[in-house]
C-alpha cells in the first residue's frame, strides 16, 4: 500500500503544462514512507522520474499535454498507461497543487529567496481541509524546487538539487519498443 501511495504522488509530480528543460535530482522525504531520492527529466510538457524503492527501479514518465501518466517496469519488460484527471491531481499531488491554489487565490506570495542557485517565489498557503504548503517556485524553471508542509496530516519535504539545465534526450520519454503494456487505460 505504501509504494503504490507513493507511486501515485510521484505520477502526479508537476502541475505546469510548459516547463523548462532540466535534469535534477530529486529527494522525497515523509513522515510515513521511507525516503525516494531519484532522477527527474524535464521537457516542456514532458517529465520522467527514474527512483528505486523496495530494491525495484521504477520509471514514470508524465505527459501534460495528453494527460496521461506511463508507469514503466523494467523488470518485467512491462508499462502501464493510465489517463489523468487534472481535478483529482490537484488535490492529491503537492507539486500539481500550485496550480490549484493559484486558481482558488489561496497562495499567498510572501517574497523570494535563493535556493539552488535559482530566485524563487516563496509561496505560503493554508487551504480550508487545514493543509499547509511553502513552496519555493522559480520563474526560470517554471517548476517548484523545493516543497514543504502538511497535507492530509502527514509532514513532507519535497526537493531538487544538482538541477542541470541542458535539454534530456527526447528518446527518454517514451516507451522503449520491447515493452509490452499491462493494461490499457486510456
Amino acid at each position: 500500500m505504501k509504494k503504490l501511495i507513493l507511486s501515485i504522488l510521484l505520477i502526479i509530480l508537476v502541475a505546469h503544462n510548459n516547463f523548462g528543460q532540466f535534469s535534477a535530482t530529486f529527494f522525497i522525504l515523509s513522515a510515513d514512507q521511507d525516503a525516494v531520492s531519484g532522477q527527474l527529466y524535464v521537457q516542456d510538457h514532458l517529465y520522467r522520474m527514474d527512483f528505486h524503492q523496495g530494491g525495484e527501479e521504477s520509471i514514470i514518465i508524465i505527459d501534460t499535454k495528453e494527460a496521461k501518466s506511463t508507469i514503466l517496469i523494467p523488470a518485467m519488460n512491462m508499462y502501464i498507461e493510465n489517463a489523468l484527471a487534472s481535478d483529482e491531481i490537484s488535490n492529491l499531488d503537492p507539486f500539481r497543487l500550485h496550480d490549484y491554489y493559484m486558481s482558488q487565490d489561496l497562495a499567498k506570495d510572501s517574497g523570494y529567496e535563493l535556493i539552488e542557485g535559482y530566485n524563487c517565489i516563496l509561496y505560503k498557503t493554508t487551504d480550508e481541509d487545514g493543509n499547509e504548503l511553502t513552496e519555493w517556485f522559480s520563474e526560470d524553471l517554471n517548476f517548484p524546487i523545493k516543497i514543504e508542509g502538511n497535507l492530509n496530516g502527514g509532514d513532507f519535504l519535497m526537493e531538487l538539487k544538482e538541477i542541470n539545465e541542458s535539454k534530456p534526450e527526447p528518446s527518454i520519454f517514451k516507451v522503449p519498443d520491447d515493452f509490452i503494456p499491462m493494461n490499457n487505460n486510456k
